[in-house]
């Protein structure tokens, strides 16, 4: 929906959040081409960017930067008939971070 800006910055907790549709996945590239999207869609570094597009789950870190993508509830990539996945980022008091990707079905 164009309607609908591409990428957001959120911050909890003292953490800067990058939530982003469009982004390269951890898998198809490398921390150099994170930075750059980083600067390009969010105006620099964050401290957790939650990305999605691909469809592809996963959890990396580049850098200072953890680096999350949920993947998808219902419609995984490549995998059709298949249980998707959904992820859960819990923020503590101090900014502690947890990521779990749960496997649904």
């Amino acid at each position: 929906d164009r309607r609908v800006s591409t990428a957001h910055l959120i911050e909890v907790e003292k953490l800067r959040i990058g939530l982003a549709h469009a982004l390269p996945t951890p898998d198809e590239t490398t921390e150099r081409v994170f930075m750059n999207a980083m600067q390009t869609h969010l105006g620099g570094p964050v401290d957790v960017l939650v990305l999605g597009h691909s469809h592809l789950e996963g959890v990396v870190r580049f850098g200072s930067t953890l680096v999350v993508n949920p993947g998808s509830a219902t419609l995984p990539r490549n995998l059709v008939g298949v249980p998707g996945t959904v992820g859960i980022l819990e923020i503590a008091s101090g900014g502690h971070l947890s990521v779990e990707i749960i496997k649904l079905g």
